[in-house]
């Protein structure tokens, strides 16, 4: 992979291809966790079981979520153009989210010497997305 310009082309394709079932675990996780937040309130309503009833929530907003995948596919077919050439700007949005939350946040009190190694990381994510997430589509 070093050395070649493009090496990231291809795994941005898989990436691509796989967005629906992405979409489907994020979309699994999100009903899964939204559904226990929701139900949490009421569990004193199901009596001896409301220890379980919040987590039987969370496993039904879950299986919802999982099963949102058809749903996403159609989604992004009906929206064929502008999905595609998103999709890799939204994946490489949530990395450097996850870039900043691990490690960037976390360097903001240090002093301006030691802050720039910690921002190599986001920088180049940053730049790599903005010059090859449209060349991999092309």
């Amino acid at each position: 992979m070093t050395g070649d310009p493009w090496a990231g082309a291809g795994l941005m394709s898989h990436v691509l291809i796989a967005l629906p079932a992405y979409g489907a675990a994020v979309a699994a996780l999100g009903t899964g966790y939204l559904a226990y937040r929701l139900a949490k309130p009421f569990t004193g309503l199901v009596g001896k079981y409301a220890p379980i009833g919040s987590f039987a929530a969370a496993a039904g907003g879950a299986r919802w979520g999982e099963d949102s995948e058809p749903l996403i596919a159609d989604a992004l077919a009906w929206s064929a153009p502008w999905s595609v050439l998103i999709a890799p700007l939204l994946v490489a949005g949530a990395a450097g989210c996850g870039v900043w939350w691990l490690v960037e946040r976390r360097a903001a009190d240090w002093h301006s010497v030691g802050r720039w190694p910690v921002r190599i990381p986001l920088a180049t994510l940053i730049v790599s997305a903005l010059l090859y997430s449209p060349g991999a589509l092309l």
